[in-house]
């Protein structure tokens, strides 16, 4: 019995370590996507201004 309870709580924190890992992904992602919109919406000033 208390083998299950073990891996049954291992199971959780697993599944809770994938949410946030996935949330941070997706934070990340969001936050590429939006760096590459500036650059694509200023290509031309980006390269210019340098």
């Amino acid at each position: 019995m208390a083998a299950t309870v073990r891996t049954r709580r291992m199971a959780a924190v697993c599944c809770v370590h994938r949410a946030n890992v996935a949330k941070s992904n997706r934070w990340l992602m969001e936050k590429d996507l939006q760096t590459l919109a500036v650059d694509l919406d200023f290509p031309t000033s980006n390269h210019e201004g340098r």
